[in-house]
């Protein structure tokens, strides 16, 4: 039989063993709730909540020094972008889409296309309570097709005769061609339609509209016009041999509808026939018109353009003929593909943003033609971190001789290097 003290020793026990238990039930409660609240301060260092990224348009001029002579005269492009319905929209637009005529067409083989840069301006604020570096940006494109749009480029060399000539600079070939023209300053007379590649000399692909049968009409010898392209073919005695020719082509062209291009028109309109006849050929009319264009896009669908013009076309050849903010902190370039579905561009980043602070750098785009494209971008943050944009368009533009001039450039600059290099 227990005493009263016996019991009461086993009662303390039994209370310590309760006490104990429930303290240690409160200590790992306890531990569990400074644990829940160390994983929420963790998630909050790096919760993409508390990172904005903010994703504007990008664009500046891309200056070529040695494009500087003919700035002036090529077809300006700019870039802007809308958004809605979740999407940044990005494309360009250019004097060259306008229906206003371009007063003289562009001197040399190209570029025609004065081109800026363009790509995404990125700002990041960064509201959490630890330095977030980004290390990665992924491009995720869900698709790029080739801007097949043809760019029938309005050009003007020296050394051409009777002749206006577009050159396609564009990446797909159009459908339909038309050009309807009038000599400048007679707006009683019809447009009429001219064709491409008749005069001798045409090269095939080539658009040199000829324009002699807007001169017929005036009593200008467009035979002798013929006969002087077909001898000047002949190398290397062949312009000499057509002076005659155009001899007999420059009195009736002054006298008419045509001017002198450099000297005095009126003073030569005095002159003789035989005068004018051993004067330098450099007899011009001035004309005006529009283009009318067709071609396919990647769904076959059929478009058009209405390209205005007006220019000075020689009629017989000049003297000496033949003769030829808070500025961003980093940039990184990513190339695009022309074409291809579901592929990625990675491009390493290297942008530390610490906390409280906000950051901001450019990604350049591009590709090797004109493209259109639709991506997601995702920057990559802390390892396992990622800030998503919502979804881009993009409407870029390369034309053909744009290429070329780039690719050009990049040669020289390889060759350069390894000069170098070499030495």
């Amino acid at each position: 039989m227990q005493t009263d003290s016996g019991k009461g020793q086993r009662l303390k026990k039994i209370s310590a063993f309760f006490a104990s238990t429930l303290a240690l039930i409160a200590g790992l409660a306890a531990l569990a709730g400074n644990l829940t609240s160390l994983g929420s301060f963790w998630t909050g260092m790096t919760s993409e909540e508390e990172i904005q990224l903010i994703v504007q348009l990008a664009t500046e001029a891309h200056e070529n020094p040695d494009d500087n002579f003919f700035k002036e005269s090529q077809y300006q492009v700019s870039y802007q972008s809308a958004s809605g319905d979740g999407e940044l929209r990005i494309s360009y637009s250019s004097e060259y889409f306008a229906e206003q005529a371009k007063a003289v067409g562009i001197l040399g083989s190209g570029p025609y296309f004065t081109l800026p840069k363009v790509g995404l301006d990125l700002k990041i604020v960064n509201n959490s309570r630890q330095t977030v570096f980004l290390s990665d940006a992924v491009l995720e494109v869900s698709s790029s097709l080739p801007d097949n749009r043809p760019l029938l480029a309005f050009t003007h060399h020296e050394g051409l005769e009777d002749v206006i000539q577009f050159s396609n600079d564009g990446w797909g070939e159009p459908a339909r061609v038309q050009m309807y023209a009038r000599i400048q300053g007679r707006a009683s007379d019809p447009l009429r339609e001219l064709h491409y590649g008749t005069l001798p000399g045409a090269q095939a692909g080539e658009y040199n509209f000829d324009i002699t049968p807007l001169l017929e009409s005036h009593g200008i010898p467009v035979d002798k016009i013929r006969q002087a392209l077909g001898v000047m073919q002949k190398v290397p005695t062949g312009f000499d041999e057509a002076l005659p020719l155009w001899g007999q082509v420059q009195a009736p062209c002054v006298r008419t509808v045509g001017r002198i291009a450099y000297g005095d028109t009126e003073e030569s309109r005095r002159q003789t026939d035989q005068q004018l006849a051993a004067s330098p050929y450099d007899c011009v009319v001035d004309v005006e018109g529009y283009v009318l264009m067709s071609w396919r896009d990647n769904a076959q669908a059929e478009s058009s353009q209405r390209i205005e013009f007006k220019t000075t076309v020689h009629v017989t050849p000049p003297d000496a003929l033949g003769a030829p903010a808070f500025g961003p902190t980093g940039s990184y370039d990513m190339e695009l593909k022309t074409e291809g579905t579901d592929y990625t561009v990675h491009s390493p980043l290297s942008q530390p943003i610490e906390a409280g602070k906000f950051d901001r750098f450019i990604l350049w785009l591009g590709a090797p033609r004109s493209s259109m494209h639709e991506f997601v971008l995702r920057l990559k943050f802390n390892n396992t971190g990622e800030l998503s944009s919502r979804k881009i368009s993009l409407q870029y533009l390369m034309p053909r001789s744009n290429r070329q001039a780039l690719d050009e450039l990049n040669s020289d600059q390889e060759a350069a290097g390894a000069e170098e290099e070499a030495l």
